[in-house]
């Protein structure tokens, strides 16, 4: 049987993930990062919905965590994505935003989907309560 496809719980928009980098690369704090990512997903996710906890706040962590509160090991890799940013157009950036997706949540080891908690060092993480899952593929896959 073949193994269900890997998928984060929430689509995320590129626009989402390009704020996100853009206010790393500023210097912003995280407060004002998750802010601002927060307002422009709050006018697509969820629009009318007065729940707590829900795709806002689900599609805000996965952003987040790709791009602000990234594991620690991580860090170097956004720092060179970052170096290179501004030599990139916004369609090329997708490149930097698959990488730091895949680094902030390593799915595969060895070549085979992860069916194993993350390592401590990501689940011990403020970030860790965001949610990855393999599951069936929501949508077209391409962030509409």
């Amino acid at each position: 049987m073949k193994p269900p496809p890997i998928a984060y719980s929430q689509r995320i928009r590129i626009e989402w993930l390009d704020a996100a980098a853009a206010g790393v690369l500023l210097g912003d704090p995280e407060s004002t990062i998750r802010g601002v990512v927060g307002d422009l997903i709050g006018h697509e996710l969820s629009v009318g919905s007065v729940a707590k906890k829900g795709n806002r706040q689900k599609a805000t962590c996965i952003v987040m965590r790709t791009w602000v509160n990234v594991p620690k090991q991580v860090e170097p890799l956004r720092a060179q994505a970052l170096a290179l940013w501004p030599t990139f157009n916004s369609r090329d950036r997708l490149l930097f935003h698959w990488g730091m997706s895949m680094a902030a949540y390593p799915f595969f080891t060895a070549g085979h989907a992860r069916r194993t908690p993350a390592p401590p060092s990501v689940a011990d993480s403020s970030a860790a309560r965001c949610t990855a899952y393999s599951g069936a593929v929501r949508g077209t896959g391409d962030g509409r």
